[in-house]
């Protein structure tokens, strides 16, 4: 009897059910996504108006510190993407007061432009400013074609997000690149303007970069991209703009550096701070009170970028507080700065000053300097008045609390012409409405 033939249908078989198994057991090859990304953020110089020439030149970025990209976000690992050498990056970034520039420095083995089937390269460079962005409800972003390079033209670019600005003109937005051996440099420069309603700089902005690779060699491809953030830059329900890395600006400690140069003294002289609209455009300012002196710093706010007024009152009155409140209903923000301080000769009392500044191409004098309250050391003993700012017009209302007018101390009041005494509770017309006009309360 023979066998032969059954017993090569066997074979077959079992090679057949083998093939299967294996297959079955084989990993699935792994893809990159956009959460392998670490957040990477930034660290950019600051240069003049005219230091950096977007030229496709490098020369002027010597120095500045460089992220290294090459986190895999998109595509799949060894078949679309081999490694940092197929596709990675370097940025750097600088800024002036007017403008952001950043330098990509891609290395990539083959650069390639959008066909019928297939993408192509693209860096996508993506912001968010914030509460001064043009647009809400995400980040913005430019999409900067490099393919063009590999003919010796100049690199193109587009708004690529929101859906609303690609046919938006990029304004003042500058693109430059060169070719190198194993990949391209992009130079491109962003001015604030096309991005924001005011100069970020007083801010943390957020920033992000991705490089795209389609390498059009074989129809089973798909995009690899690396990114300098875990930001999903393809789709827009699960974007976040917590996602992008930040940029962290030196601006603010290289004012108050100045503010260090002329007085020294400050440096170690305990402080208050707070965040405002208080110059009159849309960016927010920052507001210190230290050493007896009230000091504002920002941009765009005149002749230069600090301006300072002494308070009203010597050091035995300590600063308590310090509040930012559109005052005088001008829709910019007024300084108030809480103080408290001896009552004359009377150890068992202090007093509460509000004292309200404004800014008008630099800080004014106090505007209205109101005597808030007076408290017992020793009880709980106070006369207070409820002040309440509002469209330009103050409530005043006087309460006391184990005082009368038999008992209330008298203290010295303040040397100002803008003083508005404690109004208290047992005289005729207790609560009071002033409106702010012509400079002060009437």
């Amino acid at each position: 009897m023979k066998m032969g033939c059954p017993w090569r249908l066997m074979g077959g078989s079992l090679l057949v059910l083998l093939g299967v198994s294996l297959a079955w057991g084989a990993e699935k090859p792994r893809s990159g996504v956009p959460a392998d990304a670490p957040r990477l953020d930034f660290e950019p110089r600051f240069v003049s108006k005219a230091f950096v020439r977007v030229d496709g030149g490098i020369d002027e970025w010597e120095g500045v510190a460089e992220v290294a990209v090459t986190t895999l976000t998109a595509g799949e690992y060894e078949y679309d993407w081999s490694g940092p050498r197929d596709l990675s990056a370097k940025v750097r970034v600088q800024y002036s007061e007017e403008a952001f520039f950043v330098l990509v420095q891609v290395r990539d083995n083959v650069v390639t432009g959008p066909k019928k089937k297939w993408g192509g390269d693209k860096v996508d460079l993506w912001f968010d400013t914030g509460e001064l962005a043009l647009v809400k409800g995400g980040p913005v972003m430019l999409s900067v074609d490099p393919s063009p390079l590999a003919e010796g033209r100049k690199p193109t670019a587009q708004w690529g997000e929101p859906a609303a600005w690609r046919k938006r003109s990029l304004g003042e937005v500058a693109v430059a690149g060169f070719r190198t051996e194993d990949g391209y440099d992009l130079e491109v420069k962003v001015p604030f303007a096309e991005i924001a309603k005011a100069s970020p700089l007083m801010e943390s902005m957020g920033f992000c970069v991705v490089v795209r690779d389609w390498d059009h060699d074989d129809p089973n491809e798909a995009e690899a991209a690396v990114s300098s953030c875990p930001l999903d830059f393809r789709r827009n329900k699960k974007r976040k703009t917590e996602d992008l890395g930040r940029v962290k600006w030196q601006m603010r400690e290289a004012i108050w550096a100045g503010v260090l140069k002329t007085y020294p003294e400050l440096a170690e002289a305990p402080q208050l701070r707070a965040q405002g609209n208080v110059g009159g455009d849309e960016s927010r300012e920052e507001v210190v009170v230290v050493g007896g002196k009230l000091i504002v710093m920002g941009l765009g706010l005149g002749p230069g970028a600090w301006f300072f007024s002494a308070l009203p009152f010597g050091e035995a009155h300590k600063v308590t507080e310090l509040l930012l409140q559109d005052v005088t209903h001008d829709g910019f923000a007024d300084i108030i700065v809480v103080s408290r301080g001896p009552c004359g000769t009377h150890d068992a009392w202090e007093v509460e000053h509000w004292t309200l500044f404004g800014f008008d191409e630099g800080l004014t004098e106090a505007l209205a300097i109101f005597e808030r309250g007076r408290f017992s050391t020793q009880s709980d003993a106070r006369v207070v008045n409820t002040l309440s700012f509002a469209k330009g017009k103050l409530s005043i209302k006087p309460e006391a609390q184990g005082v009368d007018a038999s008992s209330l101390p008298s203290c010295m009041p303040l040397d100002s012409e803008v003083l508005q005494p404690l109004v208290l509770p047992w005289e005729k017309g207790r609560s009071r409405v002033l409106t702010y006009e012509d400079g002060a309360f009437q």
